[in-house]
């Protein structure tokens, strides 16, 4: 999937492995940060966070932003 920053395409690497099961997972799911919580760059928060279950569309992107433009 494509991440984005600003409408700006990021360059990302993903780590093989995927998603551990959340019933079987050891370890905290860690948004906005590293896997380490001690090497965290992202020190503010994180406002109206979204996962979707499949890659959303232009179109989808479009409903989502003519939607939800008032609170920026």
């Amino acid at each position: 999937p494509q991440h984005y920053r600003n409408g700006v395409p990021l360059d990302m690497t993903y780590s093989t492995g995927g998603m551990p099961d959340p019933d079987t997972a050891n370890r905290d799911l860690v948004i906005g940060g590293r896997f380490t919580k001690d090497q965290d760059w992202y020190k503010g928060k994180v406002w109206r966070l979204r996962v979707w279950g499949r890659a959303l569309t232009a179109e989808d992107w479009m409903s989502i932003y003519e939607l939800e433009r008032h609170w920026f």
